[in-house]
């Protein structure tokens, strides 16, 4: 359904609503009586809801349209004027323009922000970080995104289990293969989430099961464990719908042949 249309019909309701509420106690003298000028409470209750509701709705018209329609250029567009140029850094504004920008490859843009957000917004920062490591792994930057994710994943309040996974990535595509090893070995037992989980131990267990130090049979052994772990809760049906809905999150989606690659060796 059209949010315009929506609106239309939530104002509808709001409208008959507040006219029953009038009407009432004019139409029932008796009703009036009975409860008095408590009953007339509600009628500035629900002019004041009506007016929040639309004032709400103009005020965000462009940008609810736009993200309606898809057209996501305008979309970046409106919310670079916001926060670039008016400095309306509403934590909503920089969240959606981090998706935005990762969403269009605005890798400059996701480093202007990155920049903005830690002059201006430095609580923000951590809220948006997965968006920003994805656009420095989506533009090759690896250093960077090794740079950036590990000083965050260093942080004691540091509750993101993307960005750990991340800082162990960064090194496996810096070709850092042994110490890409060891960060996998080491968050491997600490990270929860089936996906993170199943992808540490797809790089341990076998992309980098030599450097590792496993043997054939550990790494067998290792996998069947993952495996049996995983399957306790996914069968392969309930895995694929699992993975494709983690996937609606743009930061994630980047790690897409990973996933994939995962997914055939655990289930195939």
């Amino acid at each position: 359904m059209k949010f315009k249309i929506l609106v239309i019909i939530l104002n509808i309701v709001l409208l008959l609503v507040f006219v029953s509420i009038f009407f009432i106690p004019v139409l029932n003298p008796a009703f009036s009586e009975i409860t008095g000028k408590k009953y007339l409470f509600f009628i500035p209750v629900f002019l004041v809801l009506i007016i929040i509701f639309n004032a709400v709705y103009f005020k965000n018209r462009k940008i609810v349209e736009s993200i309606e329609s898809e057209d996501w250029t305008a979309v970046c567009l409106h919310l670079e004027d916001e926060v670039f140029s008016k400095k309306r850094m509403s934590f909503k504004n920089v969240r959606l323009l981090s998706e935005t920008m990762l969403l269009l490859s605005d890798f400059a843009g996701l480093e202007r922000l990155e920049t903005t957000v830690r002059a201006n917004k430095p609580e923000y920062l951590a809220k948006i970080a997965s968006n920003l490591a994805g656009g420095k792994l989506l533009s090759g930057k690896y250093q960077s995104l090794y740079d950036f994710t590990s000083g965050l994943a260093a942080r004691r309040n540091n509750t993101d289990q993307w960005i750990v996974f991340y800082t162990a990535f960064s090194l496996q595509m810096l070709k850092e293969h042994k110490k890409a090893a060891e960060r996998f070995l080491e968050i491997y037992d600490k990270v929860s989430v089936p996906l993170i989980r199943a992808m540490t131990g797809y790089f341990i267990f076998n992309i980098l099961a030599t450097q590792a130090k496993l043997t054939p049979k550990e790494a067998e052994s290792g996998k069947q464990e993952l495996k049996k772990e995983i399957l306790n809760d996914y069968n392969y049906t309930k895995w694929q719908e699992y993975t494709e809905k983690q996937k609606e999150a743009i930061h994630i989606l980047v790690f897409k042949k990973v996933i994939d690659d995962t997914t055939d060796w655990l289930y195939k």
